[in-house]
C-alpha cells in the first residue's frame, strides 16, 4: 500500500513543507521514505522511494547539481524533499526547472522541521493501509 505525494502534502506534519516544482507528479505513489544526507550513488535508490536530503555537496559541483533531478527521475523515485537551511539556503532554480521538466515532485522542508517528523508522517499512513489490507 502507498500514499501519493498529494496526500503526503496534506498530512498535518507536512504543512510547513512546500511543493516548489514537479507538480505534474503529485499523484506519484510513495512506497517508502529514504533519508540520505550525502547522495553519492543514485543507483542505490529504488522505484517509488521518496528521498529526503539536505543536498549536501550539490551546490559545490555544477555537474552533480544539473544531473541530480534527471538521475532521480531515471530511478523512478516518487519525489524528493530537500531540507533547506543546512547546506542550501534555498532550492536552486536549476533544480526547480528540472523537477518541472521531469514531473518529479520537489519539496522544500524548512530547517525547523525534523527528518523524523516527516518520515513518521509519511510512513504511518502507508503502514496503516497495509494493516487494513491484512485485516480485510
Amino acid at each position: 500500500m502507498t500514499i501519493t505525494i498529494r496526500e503526503a502534502l496534506l498530512l498535518p506534519d507536512m504543512v510547513q513543507s512546500k511543493l516548489v516544482g514537479g507538480a505534474a507528479g503529485l499523484d506519484n505513489q510513495i512506497r517508502w521514505v529514504t533519508i540520505v544526507e550525502v547522495l553519492e550513488d543514485t543507483n542505490r535508490l529504488q522505484e517509488g522511494e521518496f528521498l529526503i536530503t539536505t543536498g549536501y555537496g550539490l551546490t559545490d559541483d555544477a555537474k552533480r547539481l544539473s544531473g541530480f533531478i534527471p538521475s532521480l527521475a531515471r530511478r523512478k523515485l516518487s519525489g524528493v524533499a530537500i531540507h533547506t537551511g543546512f547546506y542550501m539556503g534555498e532550492i536552486p532554480e536549476l533544480l526547480i526547472a528540472a523537477a518541472d521538466a521531469y514531473g518529479l515532485p520537489l519539496i522544500e522542508i524548512p530547517v525547523e522541521v525534523n527528518f523524523s517528523t516527516i518520515t513518521k508522517a509519511i510512513l504511518q499512513p502507508i503502514i496503516n493501509r497495509q494493516f487494513e489490507t491484512l485485516a480485510y
